[in-house]
């Protein structure tokens, strides 16, 4: 499984080289992509609407309190700038925009909706290539700027305005996404047609990432269980070694961990510095529900589980200080 890092775009899952190395399983993630050329030019754009939400909006309208209106209209101001700001960027100028420019802080999927609601852009035109990683839609852009938290209400107006979605590689990584919301993976799995053919490779990669949402959608919702589905592949095997023999860190390594990432921090590096405890402690969640362990590795996988959240309470205390 390749995990989709776009340069200045990186997904925050990076920690600490020396914490990783010494303790740690280095996932097989790619190289951060080199530079990117913008797409082709595109479509003509259409005469440009301002962008409502239909009957959400009216509703959303009629139950706000007086601040939350304020919030809203302060957010259409925002979107309205930010089409005319944006309009005419394509490629990697819009990416950078959507993630950098204090404009779209928060909003950056909204924002991309609004371009294809008002014409800007076509619900499938290939607004950003990625060398080896193909070329993506503003959906696909949409779900990967949010890093996974689009709303399932943003998604299905996507869907409503005819984006299209595949059962491609690059879209079964981005399911797998441990923050996406179970509405996003459900409407996605009826959208792209996805059959029982897939359910293997998605657990899979729903225990690469930790994904809880998409391994429960497979395992429970899909029948996954019943058709004795269970993880494979070296990734399982490699996984699984780290879980069965997990050591909790000493408190010498705490503070070392503690001074590396300081360092990163200060020189303006932004990653998730909890991201192996987290991510390491949803794998071991999925392999105790989902994994066809023998009792004895059952076991061990839990005692690695409750370990790894006292090291995370004792990283988070001591970045608290």
């Amino acid at each position: 499984m390749k995990r989709i890092i776009l340069g200045g775009l990186t997904l925050l899952v990076a920690v600490s080289a020396y914490y990783y190395v010494q303790n740690y399983v280095q996932t097989p993630e790619s190289a951060a992509l080199g530079s990117v050329a913008p797409t082709s030019e595109p479509p003509e754009k259409l005469s440009p609407t301002t962008p409502t939400n239909g009957s959400a909006a009216s509703k959303t309208e009629m139950s706000s309190t007086p601040a939350e209106q304020s919030a809203l209209d302060e957010k259409a101001l925002r979107i309205a700038a930010a089409l005319e700001r944006f309009g005419d960027l394509r490629g990697r100028a819009l990416m950078d925009a959507l993630k950098e420019d204090p404009l779209a802080k928060g909003i950056g999927a909204e924002i991309l909706l609004a371009m294809v609601e008002a014409g800007y852009l076509d619900s499938n035109q290939s607004i950003f290539a990625s060398g080896e990683f193909g070329t993506h839609s503003p959906v696909y852009v949409a779900i990967l700027i949010t890093e996974g938290e689009l709303s399932t209400e943003h998604f299905q107006r996507f869907l409503d305005l005819g984006a299209q979605v595949t059962t491609d590689d690059d879209w079964l990584n981005l399911m797998a996404f441990p923050e996406i919301d179970k509405g996003v993976v459900e409407l996605w799995y009826e959208a792209a047609s996805v059959g029982p053919e897939l359910h293997q490779q998605l657990i899979n990669y729903g225990l690469y990432d930790g994904s809880l949402v998409l391994s429960d959608l497979i395992m429970n919702d899909k029948g996954g269980r019943y058709d004795s589905l269970t993880y494979s592949g070296d990734f399982y095997e490699i996984i699984l070694e780290k879980l069965t023999s997990y050591q909790s860190i000493t408190d010498e390594q705490v503070e070392d961990f503690y001074q590396q990432v300081s360092a990163y921090i200060a020189e303006g590096q932004s990653f998730n510095i909890f991201y192996f405890h987290e991510s390491s402690i949803r794998r071991a969640e999925l392999l105790i529900n989902y994994g066809n362990l023998p009792v004895e590795q059952r076991q061990r996988v839990q005692a690695s589980r409750e370990a790894l959240k006292t090291d995370l309470q004792r990283l988070k205390a001591r970045f608290a200080q």
